[in-house]
């Protein structure tokens, strides 16, 4: 089957991308991300908007990343973010979103020794456990951010994976501006168990999120390691600018072409 274009989508662009993306035959839907400051806020009406302005794609919520931190010991914080999930997760199941999207909050900085590693997952194993125990049937994808090298990054996901059954979203910019191991690396370790791709590029000294050709990543060597060990990704146009996001669809179009036709 052959993988699926999405594009990022913040709540606020909307309006703009309701029109322009039936343009686009290419694309089959919307990873729509909304701020923790405003997912608490919207109403009813805002989510039925939502919902229409949505209507003929397929849809993934990305949820609240500010200040996450699963593993944290301060339970003032995690009822924060515990409203923010629960928002994400009912705002997905309102429009029949494939998955929700999670950041974890890991730093190496936090946990430099195993004890506190440890300590670490065990407070966000209780979170996700929490949240999720009447939402079985919730499809959580686990996205890598600041994990160093993609064996912590595992170590975490299996961890959490004994309270939720989750996939992982693998972040191409992330990886490649945030870890020294190779993306070829980090497609070995977590396998199959990606199911969704973030793709975006980056020249390796910042999270810049530039269409893919515009950094340091070799996308031809990226797709053609994909294409031997994950069958149909959907693959998430991740840029923040509208005429990139567009740059980007055809040449991931191309690389999907190539590849895995």
């Amino acid at each position: 089957m052959r993988p699926g274009l999405y594009s990022h989508l913040p709540y606020r662009e909307i309006p703009w991308w309701s029109d322009e993306a039936q343009k686009h035959p290419r694309l089959c839907g919307f990873e729509i991300y909304i701020s923790g400051y405003r997912i608490c806020k919207l109403e009813e009406k805002d989510i039925s908007d939502l919902k229409k302005a949505a209507e003929g794609f397929k849809t993934t919520i990305h949820a609240p990343w500010e200040e996450i931190n699963l593993g944290s010991d301060d339970p003032h914080f995690t009822e924060i973010y515990a409203r923010r999930l629960n928002a994400a997760l009912d705002i997905a199941e309102h429009l029949g979103s494939l998955a929700v999207v999670l950041h974890t909050g890991y730093l190496f900085e936090k946990v430099q020794v195993p004890e506190m590693e440890k300590r670490w997952l065990e407070n966000a194993r209780r979170f996700l456990a929490g949240v999720l125990e009447k939402r079985q049937g919730a499809h959580i994808l686990i996205e890598n951010v600041f994990e160093r090298d993609p064996d912590t990054f595992r170590r975490i996901f299996d961890g959490l994976c004994e309270v939720h059954p989750l996939s992982i979203c693998f972040d191409t910019g992330h990886a490649h501006f945030l870890s020294h191991a190779p993306l070829s690396v980090w497609l070995d370790t977590l396998g199959t168990d990606i199911i969704e791709v973030h793709l975006h590029d980056n020249a390796g000294d910042c999270d810049a999120h530039l269409p893919p050709g515009d950094g340091t990543i070799d996308f031809p060597a990226l797709f053609e390691k994909m294409a031997t060990l994950i069958p149909s990704p959907r693959i998430v146009l991740e840029m923040h600018k509208k005429n990139q996001i567009i740059k980007g669809l055809d040449l991931a179009d191309g690389l999907v072409k190539r590849y895995y036709e």
